[in-house]
């Protein structure tokens, strides 16, 4: 939830004075994911994976590559 993978149902949480769930983009900028268990998850694929850590790191997503040449 904190990180933006799920959507909150209620509360609030704040980052360095910003607001955890209005300001995600911002504050995905200050902080990292570690997870706590394997960092594969069984119903991704390969791609899927480097998508989702691609969102993690909160990349531009105009210069993400969707097709290997």
């Amino acid at each position: 939830m904190l990180t933006g993978l799920i959507n909150n149902t209620s509360g609030d949480a704040s980052l360095y004075d910003m607001d955890m769930f209005k300001q995600m983009d911002e504050a995905r900028k200050v902080m990292g994911v570690c997870p706590q268990h394997d960092v594969l998850f069984d119903l991704l694929t390969p791609e899927e994976h480097l998508d989702i850590f691609y969102e993690f790191k909160g990349a531009d997503k105009t210069n993400k590559k969707k097709e290997i040449d």
